[in-house]
């Protein structure tokens, strides 16, 4: 299993322009080949466009999943384009492990949000890890600490490389900062 990379965009039709771009750029040649197929549960109004082709003649690791809204939203909505390239040597595309690191003074993504997160990907069997950096906010500091980056690399290590490595998160205590100070 190989982790997985979200970006998170709030530009309105950014759906849109990377399937512009990824046809402009690849051809417009969408496989009928089918991976093999396991149910999954999609929360309401979503939609899976599964398994489409992103280098012609490609091989079958060189798909990507697109999660699109049923519906037209009247508002910008966050996207994940979920590619499993051809970089990868081994594994699947479901379920990838996650590290999440997240300052607790995060003003712009609640802390709450990674906890909720942990528990429904533990919830679905997923190996996912929650390092919480007191203190920190959007970035900082603590995210760049020895010991952060220590447990960065070894999960790299471990779910790239195949390390026998054991994730082990960093007590709180060694990663707290003073917490970012109030903009004015």
């Amino acid at each position: 299993m190989k982790p997985l990379i979200i970006h998170r965009s709030l530009v309105a039709g950014t759906l849109v322009t990377v399937l512009a771009v990824a046809i402009l750029q690849f051809g417009s040649t969408f496989s009928t080949q089918a991976a093999p197929k396991r149910a999954y549960k999609l929360p309401p109004g979503i939609r899976m466009e599964r398994d489409i082709s992103y280098i012609p003649d490609g091989d079958d690791a060189q798909r990507l999943d697109i999660y699109v809204p049923e519906k037209v939203a009247a508002q910008p909505l966050p996207l994940i384009v979920h590619i499993h390239g051809g970089g990868w040597r081994s594994g699947s595309k479901f379920p990838s492990p996650f590290l999440i690191l997240h300052g607790t003074h995060d003003a712009l993504v609640p802390y709450a949000q990674s906890e909720q997160l942990l528990a429904a990907l533990k919830g679905k069997g997923v190996a996912a890890w929650l390092q919480t950096l007191p203190g920190a906010g959007h970035g900082g500091p603590a995210f760049g600490k020895p010991a952060v980056r220590k447990l960065t690399q070894d999960f790299f290590d471990k779910h790239l490389k195949g390390a026998d490595i054991k994730i082990k998160l960093v007590p709180e205590v060694d990663v707290a900062v003073a917490p970012p100070k109030p903009r004015k």
